[in-house]
């Protein structure tokens, strides 16, 4: 399996977003994606606010821009073209 999204870990650990069995089992596995939570979840927790944790991750380069289509949706668009 691929690795998680960024804006899947992020939503999942933010409470707004469940993870499938299948990246539930990655998420245990992969060591990047595990530390990758550890640094998201530390992130959220120290913030207040869930809109400014994401910005905080955006500004940091671990989130996409808004203004970028996260990679699974430009792909998917990519193919219906």
């Amino acid at each position: 399996m691929a690795h998680i999204s960024e804006l899947g870990l992020f939503d999942y650990l933010a409470g707004t977003a469940d993870l499938t069995a299948q990246e539930m089992e990655h998420l245990q596995d992969c060591d990047d994606c595990s530390e990758l939570a550890v640094d998201m979840r530390r992130i959220i927790q120290d913030s207040p606010d869930i809109s400014k944790a994401r910005c905080l991750l955006v500004e940091e380069g671990e989130l996409p821009s808004p203004e970028e289509p996260p990679k699974e949706v430009h792909e998917e668009q990519h193919e219906l073209d």
